[in-house]
């Protein structure tokens, strides 16, 4: 092993026989790689996102250095404590890219409270001593808005179409009423754009028709 603290690795040829037999020489060459030794506290090199929403499961990558390199076995020995949640402790859903310079995982997390909020990332073996510590923001859910109608004047039984953001991508249009100059209005189409991949208020987007 190299010393405590050196961070490359290094791979050495040592001649450990050599045998005479006259009249030629015959030596025997074997090689073996040093690896280092983990001393002190992991360092976050990085995390994303940086911000995320209350309430919403997120996936949240770190990356540490000083850090063990880590097997798929071991997947499991890569801890997270998420000091603003009263169940706090994650393991890591995967690592994405380990060497002995450095350690990517993927950490699953779903915070309830609003505002800083400090994660430490530690290897289990280690304890959370040696744990290398981020502050996640936690943002509260976006409150859902109108962002644009067409046509901006209209007659009465006339369509308009209206955007709307961030509702629960799971709202339906029997979920949706709509009243104007306090009469309901029929509604007629309610689509969801925000693609595929969107699952949270945060990135949803609805087309909503109705009549007035």
């Amino acid at each position: 092993r190299l010393p405590p603290g050196t961070a490359a690795v290094r791979s050495v040829s040592v001649e450990v026989l050599c045998v005479r037999l006259a009249p030629a020489v015959r030596q025997l060459n074997v090689s073996f790689q040093y690896t280092p030794v983990v001393v002190g506290s992991a360092a976050v090199a990085g995390f994303f996102p940086a911000s995320v929403v209350r309430s919403v499961p997120t996936s949240v990558s770190c990356q540490l250095r000083n850090f063990p390199l880590v097997s798929s076995a071991a997947l499991a020995k890569v801890v997270a404590r998420v000091g603003c949640e009263s169940r706090p402790l994650v393991r890591a859903t995967a690592v994405t890219a380990s060497s002995y310079s450095a350690t990517t995982a993927l950490f699953l997390v779903l915070i309830n409270v609003t505002g800083p909020c400090p994660v430490s990332v530690y290897w289990d073996d280690f304890g959370e001593g040696a744990a290398g510590v981020f502050n996640l923001t936690v943002a509260p859910p976006p409150s859902p808005t109108v962002q644009s109608w067409s046509p901006r004047r209209a007659t009465r039984r006339a369509a308009l179409t209206a955007t709307l953001l961030y509702l629960d991508p799971a709202t339906r249009a029997a979920d949706v009423a709509v009243t104007c100059d306090g009469l309901a209005a029929n509604v007629t189409s309610f689509v969801f754009g925000g693609g595929s991949s969107c699952a949270r208020a945060s990135c949803s987007r609805f087309s909503l028709t109705f009549v007035v």
